[in-house]
């Protein structure tokens, strides 16, 4: 066969070769989304044990230990403590809302107030209304329980006067709920937040918490310096009367309410299944990691075809005794690779991520990993332990050719373990644990590779005697 010719036979197979590939891509957009969902499976369960080992340090650090039920909450179910802030009313219309059987009654009745508030504690909201010249010692507060009461009907006056003269164990529980309903009935008016009498409240002099209480809920765009210009203007560009309803339930706890209700918001402790996920940080990361997860796929299909084309122009040069030892070492080659990729995903990937992972927790950082850096993190771990795990192969190669004895092996053990160490440390991350899970197992293949030697000697020429090359 001419050079012409081979040239000619080298691009037929080569053609071949990437039209296996370009189909086995194309067999594998089908299945890249569950191949992405695998190849995060790991990272996602080290940040689920991250945060569940964060809230147990959490608890200990809080109580000095983990009590039962919580340990056991963490360690069976992988639940997280989660402190949120609600409103005893929003949460109980949910509950009534999900729940109806349970909760029956109206949100009006006294267990289901919007405002919160003991018995014991209604008489000095009733006193606070009906004089709020005695219930205040600076001007703006009164002006302002003042702009309240204003808004209070004939009724509603003649209950707050029966509560504020009766003893707290004979006010009824009727009586109560109608106290309590006259404080639900002023948090959705519009005219309150816009009394004049109440603008002093707003101010930075008399009552900075209200002005800094609402600038996290308020998206505030005016130039001019009055809080309550600011509040106004905010509320008639966001149009939200559940924004006004919370401006109002501040208003009426800060000036009408005693200091000691238990009113507002408060935090509750919830269990939740600890969260785990990669992101993505540019707008074609997503799209990216598809086309690399896809090739890599498409590579893995694809393997088995491109890699017979490729032995089909390789094995015509050879002589038979030369194929014969390709069918002979070829196997072997492909199981120590396949073992090697196994040890990087079964044993390797969780280690490292929970020694890396513990300096997050050092440190106090939430870890959110980019999903283009873990899929070229999988992708390189398993390749470097793959072509690693190559070792017994290379050792035998170099004996049975006769650069490196079976002495050689034996006596230069502290140098191999040396350079074990090396390729460790180059074929995986920057992190102490992947290089000994990677160099231990090496040691044992480099005893398993004098063994090989020992029982495949070089008694016998790879080419017969009269072999000639030229």
């Amino acid at each position: 066969m001419t050079f012409g010719e081979h040239l000619e036979e080298l691009r037929s197979t080569l053609v071949k070769a990437m039209i296996s590939l370009a189909i086995g891509i194309a067999a594998s957009l089908y299945f890249t989304p569950a191949v992405v969902q695998f190849l995060q499976t790991p990272v996602e369960r080290a940040i689920k044990q991250f945060r569940v080992n964060k809230a147990r340090a959490e608890l200990e650090r809080r109580y000095g230990f983990v009590p039962d039920e919580e340990a056991f909450l963490l360690s069976e179910y992988n639940l997280i403590p989660q402190e949120v802030r609600v409103h005893p009313a929003d949460l109980l219309r949910l509950l009534q809302a999900y729940r109806p059987e349970d909760f029956p009654k109206p949100i009006n009745d006294l267990e289901f107030s919007g405002l919160n508030i003991p018995v014991e504690l209604l008489q000095p909201v009733a006193a606070r209304l009906l004089t709020p010249e005695a219930s205040a010692t600076d001007e703006a507060t009164r002006a302002g329980i003042a702009a309240i009461a204003a808004r209070l009907t004939d009724d509603e006056r003649a209950a707050l006067l029966k509560v504020r003269g009766s003893q707290p164990a004979e006010v009824s529980s009727a009586e109560q709920v109608q106290v309590l309903k006259l404080l639900n009935r002023l948090l959705p008016l519009e005219t309150l937040h816009k009394d004049p009498a109440l603008e002093p409240i707003f101010s930075e002099s008399q009552a900075s918490w209200l002005t800094q209480f609402w600038n996290s809920f308020w998206q505030v765009d005016a130039e001019t310096d009055n809080p309550l210009t600011k509040i106004r203007q905010a509320y008639e560009k966001k149009g939200d009367p559940r924004l006004l309803q919370r401006l109002n339930r501040t208003l009426i706890e800060r000036l009408v309410l005693p200091q000691q209700a238990p009113n507002g918001y408060q935090t509750l402790t919830l269990w939740e299944p600890a969260q785990a996920s990669t992101v993505a940080l540019g707008a074609g990361e997503g799209f990216m990691i598809y086309l690399k997860a896809s090739l890599l796929t498409g590579t893995i299909v694809a393997g088995p075809f491109i890699f017979y084309f490729l032995w089909t122009f390789i094995a015509a040069g050879l002589y038979p005794q030369e194929q014969r030892y390709v069918y002979l070492y070829l196997p072997f080659s492909l199981a120590l690779f396949a073992a090697g990729v196994l040890v990087a995903f079964v044993f390797a990937f969780e280690p490292v991520l929970k020694f890396l992972f513990s300096f997050n927790m050092l440190l106090g950082i939430d870890p959110q990993p980019r999903i283009g850096e873990w899929l070229s993190f999988v992708m390189l771990l398993p390749l470097g332990f793959g072509v690693a795990f190559q070792l017994p192969l290379v050792m035998l190669l170099l004996f049975r050719i006769g650069i490196i004895s079976l002495e050689t092996y034996i006596s230069q053990w502290r140098m191999a373990i040396l350079i074990i160490a090396v390729i460790s440390m180059l074929a995986t991350p920057a992190d102490p644990i992947s290089m000994l899970l990677l160099g231990g197992p090496l040691i044992l293949l480099y005893v398993f590779g004098i063994f090989l030697c020992r029982m495949m000697p070089a008694t016998r020429r790879a080419f017969p005697e009269g072999y000639d090359p030229a």
